[in-house]
């Protein structure tokens, strides 16, 4: 399958080699035509491109949704997670790159949610979040986006996310998450 990334010396501001949640437009760090398209399985242990991951914290009212990690990312196992996140393939594609995130994100969120309504949430983009402290990190970058849900509206998890617990947004400091998540939490 190929996958959306970037060659990680054509990340602006130097992003690639700082850690932290930065509150930056994607526009502001990545060109559209610097966007490549390529075989994943070459990807996940070259740090000479990052992987373009759409990365989504789920809250409803003052609960984020928060599951143990399991399923496909071996490096990740017993870590919780608050973030639901994926590669964005070449399926997604469209004309402009935040439409073709924006197509991944939403197939990403039908997939890991049983009942999926993006018209019962509203989705507001955070910013960036990188880090080269682990082999994931180095070879993905992630793109931060809140999902709020209106009242009436409760997603259920699939069973990748088998686990998943609404946590009250202060009790997420005494749970052990991924870097990812810690990094993304900074931007509520």
């Amino acid at each position: 399958m190929k996958i959306c990334c970037i060659k990680t010396k054509r990340i602006k501001k130097n992003l690639a080699t700082q850690t932290g949640a930065f509150s930056w437009d994607i526009d502001e760090i990545i060109n559209q035509s610097d966007i490549e398209w390529i075989e994943r399985s070459q990807l996940e242990m070259d740090p000479t491109y990052k992987q373009l991951i759409p990365y989504a914290i789920i809250k409803k009212e003052n609960y984020i949704a928060c599951y143990p990690r399991h399923g496909k990312e071996n490096r990740l196992h017993g870590l919780y997670s608050c973030g639901i996140g994926g590669h964005i393939d070449f399926s997604d594609k469209r004309k402009t790159l935040d439409e073709t995130i924006t197509t991944g994100l939403l197939r990403e969120l039908s997939e890991e949610l049983e009942n999926f309504d993006n018209t019962k949430m509203t989705i507001t983009y955070c910013g960036i979040i990188n880090e080269e402290k682990t082999e994931i990190g180095n070879t993905h970058l992630g793109l931060v986006y809140l999902i709020t849900c209106h009242s009436d509206y409760t997603p259920l998890p699939a069973s990748e996310l088998k686990g998943l617990n609404w946590i009250e947004s202060e009790n997420l400091k005494n749970i052990q998450t991924e870097l990812w998540t810690r990094l993304a939490l900074k931007f509520l």
